[in-house]
């Protein structure tokens, strides 16, 4: 499969970063001295990143299954939510009147965005609206009479099944979906669920060119079909066609059968996630991989998501609205996080008795939010919820014999255990809990999972905001993190905050950690654990279609947005590792809110991604201060050194977050070292609102420097592309 990454370009040095010589006018010199900025290291885990299930097409497009809404469920419309953070209503000021329901016309739009429908075929799928109107069936054709019926229950996976009925008293004909990207001399199974409604049966699975018709790429008979629900497996071997396909399950004439649980995978997949993702991935190289959202963690039951695919019930997925397949669960995704080198952190759902009162909407302009109509008994009870969590960590990190559930994950075809760490205690817990009410939930929660596995760490949430009657703040997270520490502090391993990438901030946080770690001899860290750094972009005005307005998803692809990635960062690195780790958000797709794209024809970086990469990539360990420089986190021009782990390398950062080419001089004089090999690299485009793309995966470029050779002690000259950011590292 492929993957399209930034070509790796050598690149003159005398435009993109000029060493050692005279380039003109006088530069913006920077005095680097030896005094260290934070008195540990940089964290290795601080670029994480997030992945949530259940919203905004994230895990689909990065698994292996083929086949949408493969067990036929009723669509669940999207709420309101979902069109706020795709940036889809028309007027986001006036929600009134209505959102855009055709998502290709976006910009961040890609294959992996589809929703096929099923058609009776032969016929045409096409792209349908996604609105709370939409089936994403198709139940009839004009070449064939095909009648395609949704039928209550069907073999048990979910909630209906699919009748077809084939009347042509002499023609094939049946069911199909188009929006199969396949590739050349890879092999496939298929697997489902059969009933005859007229007598023994057989029918045939067969895969076409989309748009033609005449002869099939690859046929399998399905021979045996029965009165009594069956299910039946075959598989295409080394399949010669390469590129888009129609799936299609072909009946006999005058045959009505009943169908349901469809599976259509690539069998090298990797537990059901496609392995082009793997390498890119492992070029991101996310310290913390955190799941399953989010939003979506605090109404999700991990049982749902654990054993055979065909005992998962697909769901609403319950926050943001769409569908949930449930075919990704905490075992995928922990054999993801261990494939790509990532720490799995699990957002744990912390039950509580006002969860069925959540709001997912907050009304515009004073209107009334919405309502959710979801009763969550089940998530009411604390107490019943902390064992749950409890049992969780038996099934994860337990040994098969040691625990009951630990043997039901061996026996799911996970022997060894999962080995999570780290368990954050829900997200946005301010829609329900008081400060000091969700530490007391804290304590119940992590001695409960602690009692199964003292080793791990568990993560106290610390922001939001408590509201009055009138919607205005009336108390917040932050200012009672003293009083949750001292009810929760004994029995909490990390701080999971959503602060500003700012050192006033950063340093109130830290001190109280640090006056509370010095008193109780605890071992607590501050980390973020979701990260969206949203700004406003330069002169906007001209350059966002006139349909979006300002728009968040507009700007989340584009190499400006990108560049305010590496300056928070950058902050985060000068704090040293009192910040353990930041989660970026998201890891893919995402209405190109991500660092990964993943469209069906294979994978791409994002312009966020190619900066998350090289970050995760660099050396920089010790962050260094400056003489006559304090960076501030809200200018678009800023510089950083560090040394590496062992001292022995110079790590310089330069973002240029503007138009203008620039001119810097670092001081080295106070190092006192003589620095004998120099490489670099640069991200950069011409235009802050270049985006990557499945056409142009390289429209941000990746510059990289040959190795220069001489000796150096005083300083270093460079000089520096617009739209920017630049690593050298000196040894």
């Amino acid at each position: 499969m492929k993957y399209r990454s930034s070509v790796l370009v050598a690149v003159l040095l005398q435009y993109c970063f000029t060493s050692w010589a005279e380039v003109g006018a006088e530069p913006t010199r920077f005095v680097i001295t030896p005094h260290l900025l934070a008195p540990k290291p940089i964290s290795p885990r601080l670029y994480s990143n997030f992945i949530e299930l259940g919203y905004g097409f994230q895990i689909e497009p990065m698994c292996a299954e083929l086949l949408y809404n493969r067990s036929f469920e009723r669509f669940t419309p999207y709420k309101p939510i979902s069109f706020e953070w795709f940036d889809l209503w028309h007027d986001p000021t006036n929600p009134a009147l209505g959102y855009r329901d055709d998502w290709s016309k976006e910009d961040w739009y890609h294959s992996g965005y589809e929703h096929n429908p099923w058609f009776a075929a032969p016929g045409e799928g096409g792209r349908l609206a996604i609105n709370e109107d939409s089936t994403f069936l198709i139940p009839n054709t004009a070449r064939a009479e095909v009648i395609l019926q949704p039928q209550q229950g069907g073999a048990g996976h979910g909630q209906q099944s699919l009748r077809v009925t084939n009347r042509e008293p002499q023609e094939w004909a049946g069911l199909a979906q188009e929006g199969k990207f396949l590739h050349a001399g890879e092999s496939y199974r298929f697997r489902g669920k059969f009933r005859s409604l007229r007598g023994p049966s057989h029918a045939e699975v067969r895969l076409y060119k989309t748009g033609d018709w005449s002869t099939p790429v690859a046929l399998q008979k399905l021979r045996g079909i029965a009165q009594g629900w069956r299910e039946l497996t075959v598989e295409f071997k080394n399949v010669a066609h390469s590129g888009w396909t129609t799936f299609a399950l072909w009946l006999p004439p005058d045959t009505e059968l009943e169908v349901d649980d469809f599976s259509l995978l690539p069998t090298d997949n990797y537990f059901g996630w496609r392995r082009d993702i793997l390498d890119p991935l492992r070029t991101i190289r996310p310290g913390i991989l955190r799941a399953p959202g989010g939003c979506f963690a605090s109404f999700y039951d991990w049982r749902d998501g654990v054993g055979p695919l065909s005992n998962r019930p697909p769901q609403p997925s319950y926050f943001w609205g769409g569908q949930n397949s449930n075919d990704v669960g905490v075992a995928e995704l922990a054999m993801l996080a261990q494939a790509i080198g990532s720490e799995l952190m699990w957002c744990v759902n912390v039950h509580h008795p006002r969860k069925p009162e959540y709001e997912w909407y907050f009304g515009k302009d004073g209107a009334p939010p919405g309502r959710h109509g979801y009763d969550f008994e089940e998530f009411r009870n604390i107490e019943a919820g902390a064992k749950e969590a409890a049992e969780l960590v038996a099934y994860c990190n337990l040994k098969g014999e040691e625990h009951p559930l630990a043997k039901l994950r061996a026996e799911h075809g996970f022997s060894e255990p999962l080995n999570i760490k780290y368990w954050e205690l829900d997200n946005e817990v301010h829609r329900w809990f008081e400060p000091e009410e969700y530490a007391d939930a804290v304590v119940v929660y992590s001695r409960a999972m602690k009692a199964v596995d003292p080793t791990i760490k568990i993560g106290m949430v610390t922001y939001g905001e408590r509201l009055d009657a009138e919607g205005k703040p009336r108390v917040t997270f932050h200012e009672r993190v003293p009083q949750m520490l001292e009810i929760a502090g004994r029995d909490i391993d990390f701080l999971a905050d959503r602060g500003p990438a700012d050192k006033a901030y950063l340093d109130e946080m830290n001190g109280w950690i640090s006056r509370y770690n010095s008193q109780h001899g605890t071992n607590i860290i501050y980390c973020e654990t979701e990260k969206i750094f949203l700004d406003q972009a330069p002169n906007v005005e001209n350059r966002i279609p006139p349909q979006h307005g300002y728009s968040k998803s507009f700007m989340f692809s584009k190499w400006y947005y990108a560049l305010k990635v590496a300056m928070e960062y950058l902050a985060y690195q000068r704090a040293g590792g009192d910040v353990d780790f930041v989660v970026f958000n998201n890891l893919t797709n995402t209405h190109s809110q991500c660092v990964l794209e993943t469209p069906k024809e294979g994978v791409y970086l994002s312009a966020a991604g190619m900066v998350m990469s090289q970050l995760a990539h660099s050396p920089a360990s010790w962050p260094l201060q400056f003489d006559n420089y304090v960076a501030q986190a809200g200018d678009n021009f800023q510089v950083s050194a560090a040394w590496d782990k062992k001292q022995m390398k110079l790590v310089l950062n330069i973002v240029n977050r503007t138009a203008d080419p620039r001119e810097v001089e670092f001081d080295l004089a106070q190092l006192q070292r003589q620095f004998s090999l120099q490489t670099g690299t640069v991200l950069w485009a011409t235009d802050p609102f270049t985006m990557n793309t499945w056409a142009k995966p390289d429209a941000i470029q990746r510059d990289i420097a040959p190795p220069i050779n001489e000796t150096v002690a005083r300083s270093a000259r460079f000089q520096v592309r617009p739209w920017s950011f630049t690593e050298v590292v000196l040894e």
